[in-house]
């Protein structure tokens, strides 16, 4: 059984982010051989909660720090965390047009300006296209359709370009 239960009340300050990037022997966290998915390392830490080692499944010795009450609860709090922000990324997701992200095709540019110059609502050609309004709106200024300016003003030309 694990030593967490998720249920139970946490008296646990919220955790700062740091304004610098956390490094390990002078390269960045973020780079492709500290990468780590979140499932995995949500399960690299509920390892740690019931007191194994994740890459052995050896129990760990009495004495680590792992076994102090603080940092198991600054481990459950992560944990939360973290599942809750992948259960936001996924709920995103779902919610998202089927072709959000992926690249545009020259004929799916074309069938744009086409739309375009017939004067179809752009919220309508987002539905059709699979896109998010505001894809259309930067794809027609990155076509040169429209002016940035013509944008709506969440999309500064800053985000545009």
């Amino acid at each position: 059984m694990n030593r967490f239960d998720r249920g139970q009340e946490l008296n646990i300050l919220s955790v700062q982010r740091s304004q610098t990037q956390p490094k390990a022997a002078g390269l960045p966290l973020s780079g492709r051989v500290f990468s780590l998915d979140t499932q995995q390392a949500i399960k690299v830490l509920q390892a740690l909660l019931d007191g194994t080692n994740p890459d052995t499944g050896a129990t760990l010795p009495a004495d680590s720090i792992l076994h102090s009450p603080t940092v198991i609860r600054a481990l459950a709090r992560l944990v939360l965390s973290l599942e809750h922000c992948e259960g936001r990324s996924q709920e995103r997701k779902r919610k998202l047009p089927q072709n959000a992200g992926r690249p545009w095709a020259p004929e799916e540019d074309a069938q744009v300006c086409d739309e375009l110059g017939k004067g179809i609502p752009v919220a309508e050609m987002a539905r059709s296209h699979g896109r998010t309004n505001g894809a259309i709106w930067s794809r027609l200024v990155h076509l040169g359709k429209i002016a940035p300016e013509s944008a709506p003003p969440y999309l500064s030309p800053k985000k545009i370009a």
